[in-house]
């Protein structure tokens, strides 16, 4: 993700209470990662101290303290509600300014806290369109353009073209200019009879943001039809036949007729020693005429057993990762006009199977709730497996004493796509050390070692029920619990801004479910984070789940012609709907110019990706833990819980007293242990939150096999200590 203008930022926030007497689990307020000049950011305030009133105000303070912006807000007991600030548009882009935002409250709380935020300057992204992706000398070049705020608002100000040549030189320029009413602006360039070939760009620059587009600029015959080639990827060495379709059509869309040649090469093979290995062995042609589509038979085993046999020594294994080249060479038998396709297939062995845990950055389970494992299933190339492939998943848990026991099997078909995602109820034993998933297919295997959270702790597990997501729709989410909750609250975030926060109440059970209207704010992707405090254990427990949400673009266009056929000079009816008072933008091209290349069409999907750049970026594979000595290990739940706010791209600012965000860091798994042995060697050896191995014997003979990099998975630290703390030098004599 690339941002044009960051620059780091202290967030303060103050409150200020009436009384001298302060209380501990008072507050939660989640913070922006990131904020951006010219527009309101919400900060969510939930007051957690019962019976409380809170009256704060929150002002944006330059450097030297002076008030930028300010906003009051009031906040009841257990109501989540934003308090909104307006950044201005002229915000100190310097990288080694820092600017604060405080607040200050005049009843029920007293605190001071703080979390870094970035300000960042870019707060839209520039659309550029052509009608065309190759233009010839003597064509005109259209070029429309506008501006998109993060908030989906237009850009309503200036806006300057540019179209330069592939040596750079800028050879039209309209400057400032502006369209008052809908914000695109629009421009024509006529090119030269003899232009400069090659790479031509266009630039649309507002406010110091710019963004460039490429069209290519040569000589060319418009293409009259095109071939559309069907064929496996991958096919398995074993295969008798490889099997594919062909069909030409007109750019208007009719099939075209003429004579297909296809010619089947392998590459890496040659009769006699003096042949070019390189060029490919030609193993197969055949010719035939078509006017459909028309499928296509390459009789693969006769030719492995027969011609290819004496190359292959016997081995059919020799030509395992070899690519067939497939040439197809059709003529129009009008205009005589050739086209040409090629398409690669590579053999593989039928069992090469590749299996993937997509759970594999998660090294912990909740006891007693459940458990999404999501498998990937291809072949050795990535593509998709046979649709007769099964998995055999098992379940199996390890005590503390080494006993094991098998908690559930299950063997699920796969799907078209070889994406599996199967629910467990993971057990709920004070007894189990750990459990394993093992799934295989064929000879494919792969396994997954999970071990507990704290059960004394709540635990809250969110699952997105309702399989629609469209703006206007209610989003449907069920909530599970290891133990009875009173309430929750909620955040959605979406393009790294506060959308929507609330209060769902769970009135003491283990399981709820919620319903909320999707926003068109919250598109095109959304961060559910629900969250609370525990009254009793004193500690935070949060999860959160992203989904895709349709229809951010809260207006509507569609386009019907009155007729699919004409002849030129023609006319056709075109029937546009949309809303009431909108403009609508229309570009008609000829089909073929769209075969010479792709367009810089501007689309809902290209909209979708833009916006995608603005969510925060989520650190990876980081732990919390205490500075404390003693708090020797990695705080596993509180990393769970601390990575829900993290991956929501929110900032959680609190009192809560297990939750003291100055006594833990984020650290990688590798500094996480680099931190340990500087404490060490500070404390002469003496801290007790090095957790070094008392007996200094690796458990494991051989290690070494696994190589030194094992040594960093700070994950499996208790793992590393009990089985190899010599090798990885993790012994107390030795840190």
């Amino acid at each position: 993700m690339m941002f044009v203008t960051v620059l780091n930022v202290s967030l303060v926030l103050t409150f200020l209470q009436i009384t001298t007497s302060s209380c501990n689990n008072s507050y939660m307020i989640l913070a922006p990662k990131i904020v951006r000049a010219g527009l309101s950011e919400n900060i969510t305030v939930t007051v957690l101290k019962r019976n409380v009133t809170a009256t704060i105000t929150a002002s944006l303070l330059d450097l030297k303290g002076s008030i930028l912006s300010t906003n009051t807000g009031f906040f009841q007991s257990h109501v989540p509600k934003a308090l909104t600030l307006r950044i201005p548009e002229n915000v100190n882009s310097s990288s080694s300014a820092t600017h604060r935002i405080r607040c200050k409250g005049t009843s029920g709380l007293l605190f001071d806290t703080e979390a870094e935020v970035f300000v960042e300057g870019r707060n839209m992204t520039l659309y550029i369109q052509t009608d065309r992706g190759t233009y010839k000398g003597g064509q005109k070049v259209r070029v429309r353009a506008f501006g998109l705020h993060i908030n989906s608002s237009i850009f309503m100000g200036n806006i300057t073209l540019e179209i330069m040549d592939p040596k750079s030189n800028i050879i039209k320029q309209w400057p400032q200019l502006q369209e008052p009413d809908f914000g695109v602006v629009s421009a024509t360039l006529e090119l030269d009879t003899q232009p400069v070939l090659g790479n031509w760009t266009v630039r649309a620059t507002a406010q110091g943001i710019s963004r460039n587009v490429s069209f290519q600029v040569k000589e060319y015959v418009p293409p009259k039809f095109d071939l559309e080639v069907n064929l496996s990827n991958t096919v398995p060495v074993s295969n008798t036949d490889i099997t594919g379709s062909v069909m030409a059509k007109y750019t208007f869309g009719k099939p075209a007729s003429g004579q297909l040649v296809i010619t089947a090469s392998i590459s890496g093979l040659r009769l006699s020693p003096a042949d070019d290995s390189s060029k490919g062995l030609q193993i197969y042609s055949d010719h035939f005429h078509i006017s459909k589509l028309r499928k296509f038979v390459i009789p693969f085993g006769h030719l492995r057993d027969h011609l290819l046999s004496p190359l292959l020594q016997g081995k059919t294994d020799n030509l395992l990762n070899k690519r067939l080249k497939i040439d197809i060479l059709f003529t129009e038998e009008l205009t005589k006009v050739n086209v040409t396709k090629t398409a690669y297939v590579t053999l593989t062995k039928r069992h090469s199977l590749n299996l993937v845990l997509l759970n594999s950055n998660s090294s912990k389970y909740i006891p007693g709730m459940h458990y999404q494992l999501k498998v990937k299933l291809t072949d050795n190339n990535g593509g998709l497996p046979s649709s007769s492939e099964f998995l055999n998943i098992t379940l199996e848990s390890c005590s503390h004493s080494g006993q094991r026991h098998r908690e559930q099997q299950q063997l699920v078909p796969v799907p078209v796509n070889g994406h599996v995602i199967r629910v467990f109820d993971m057990p709920d034993n004070a007894h189990i050390s750990n459990v394993t998933f093992q799934v295989s297919c064929r000879d494919a295997r792969n396994w997954l070692i999970l071990y507990p959270y704290d059960n004394k702790q709540i635990h809250v597990k969110l699952n997105i029920v309702s399989t629609s997501h469209n703006v206007g729709e209610k989003l449907n989410v069920e909530m599970q619990f290891n133990k009875p909750t009173p309430e929750v609250f909620y955040q959605f975030v979406a393009r790294g801004r506060q959308v929507l926060s609330g209060k769902h109440n769970i009135n003491n059970k283990r399981l709820s479910t919620m319903e909320v209207l999707l926003l068109p704010e919250m598109a095109p992707e959304t961060s559910l984070l629900v969250y609370n405090a525990d009254p009793i254990t004193d500690d935070i427990f949060a999860d959160e789940v992203k989904f895709n949400v349709h229809g951010f673009l809260s207006n509507f266009v569609s386009l019907n012609y009155s007729t699919n056929q004409a002849e030129p000079n023609d006319h056709i009816q075109l029937t546009v709907q949309t809303l009431p008072q909108s403009k609508v933008f229309l570009l008609a091209v000829d089909s073929s110019s769209i075969l010479l290349g792709k367009n810089n069409d501007v689309t809902e999907q290209s909209l979708k990706e833009v916006f995608s750049e603005f969510t925060p970026e989520s650190q990876w594979k980081l732990f919390f833990y205490t500075k404390d000595c003693n708090h020797p290990r990695i705080d596993h739940d509180h990393t769970y819980s601390a990575y829900r706010f993290e991956e929501a791209g929110t900032n959680l600012l609190t009192d809560v007293v297990n939750y003291n965000r100055f006594s833990y860091e984020y650290l990688t798994d590798y500094e996480l242990y680099q931190e340990w042995r500087k404490w060490a060697s500070q404390t002469n050896h003496s801290c007790q939150s090095v957790p070094g191995s008392q007996t200094c014997v690796d458990g494991i003979s051989k290690f070494e096999a696994y190589g030194r990099a094992g040594c960093d998975e700070m994950v499996y630290l208790e793992w590393l200590l009990k089985n190899c703390a010599y090798f990885c030098n993790m012994c107390q004599s030795h840190v």
